[in-house]
């Protein structure tokens, strides 16, 4: 069928997307005829964060990386609060190039930490403090964490449904989801309690925690954290684009690369299989799997588009991978 995308000239990106039609709408000044062309939203990345770790030493060059890749929406998981609140206004008010971003402070954990720019929350009063300051900021999310009493997770979970109007995640499944929590920010990860871990050892997760996850509709984020899909995807170093990044970014991707042609990737790419096959699974039965990258600790950017690569590897059709970065963040 004929499709045309249709935008005023003054607008870098389509604004409307209309049946094809030899007279163009009314006020429109440009035309393009897209008839014999795909026409897609940019892409989401689902679990990022833009403001931690070696993240903060990218400058400028983080938003434009992001974009120079089709990735228009980022929601940053977990960062510290105002570098991540000026980021997100600089982004807004155009006085500095990047994806929108939808971001949250610090996640909330308990009286013991892993992250540096984490804070140790160890009374009532002082979670009550935590909650006012995310909502006195407006944050778009609030992120919950390993240590965290469930006691207090689940008045999180309240706060920011009633006062907020956001949404939360945890790693955690159980008890997550008979607490009311929104999603998990990983298929599985840490853990510091005596709850099942979601996946076993070896990094399979069985039909219960499938059932779960479809049944309950929580969001859940996949991020493989597995470089062995440079093996098959050999040129990504080599492409233009990601001179946009930091040197020392570049060349992480290339000893990423160079490493995994030269070892056998046997083991590594049935990890990335078992994840894939629960990713199929839920997407399969009506439930929402959402694609990241937990960048930096994985690379920004080319991360993403190995996640939607391994996806149609190993078991989606590639309309249903684009879904991960496309329609299901904008549902979930």
């Amino acid at each position: 069928r004929d499709w045309s995308v249709t935008g005023v000239q003054t607008c870098a990106l389509p604004i409307c997307v209309t049946p094809h039609s030899a007279a163009p709408p009314a006020g429109v000044t440009r035309t393009i005829e897209a008839g014999n062309l795909t026409v897609m939203p940019g892409l989401t990345e689902s679990h990022a964060h833009n403001d931690s770790d070696n993240s903060i030493y990218y400058g400028d060059r983080m938003g434009r990386l992001w974009l120079v890749y089709g990735i228009t929406q980022v929601r940053g998981i977990a960062d510290n609060a105002y570098r991540a609140l000026q980021h997100m206004e600089a982004y807004r008010s155009g006085a500095a190039v990047g994806p929108r971003l939808f971001s949250t402070a610090e996640a909330v954990d308990g009286e013991r930490v892993y992250y540096p720019m984490m804070i140790p929350t160890t009374s009532e009063a002082q979670l009550q403090r935590e909650f006012a300051r995310l909502k006195a900021l407006d944050f778009d999310f609030v992120k919950l964490y390993v240590r965290l009493p469930f006691k207090w997770a689940e008045e999180g979970i309240q706060f920011a449904h009633t006062q907020m109007g956001v949404e939360t995640a945890s790693h955690y499944l159980l008890p997550a989801v008979s607490l009311g929590e929104d999603g998990m920010s990983h298929i599985s990860a840490t853990a510091r309690t005596g709850y099942a871990y979601s996946r076993s050892f070896t990094g399979v997760s069985y039909a219960d925690v499938r059932t779960l996850l479809t049944d309950s509709k929580m969001w859940t984020i996949s991020t493989i954290l597995n470089p062995t899909m440079y093996v098959e995807n050999a040129n990504m170093p080599d492409d233009p684009k990601y001179k946009v990044a930091p040197a020392w970014e570049l060349a992480r991707l290339v000893a990423a690369r160079d490493a995994d042609l030269k070892a056998d990737q046997t083991d590594a790419m049935t990890r990335v299989k078992d994840e894939e096959d629960t990713v199929a699974a839920v997407i399969k039965s009506g439930g929402y799997i959402l694609a990241g990258t937990d960048s930096p600790l994985d690379l920004t950017a080319t991360s993403l588009h190995l996640n939607l690569r391994a996806q149609v590897k190993f078991g989606l059709a590639p309309w249903q991978a684009l879904e991960t970065a496309t329609i299901l963040p904008a549902k979930a």
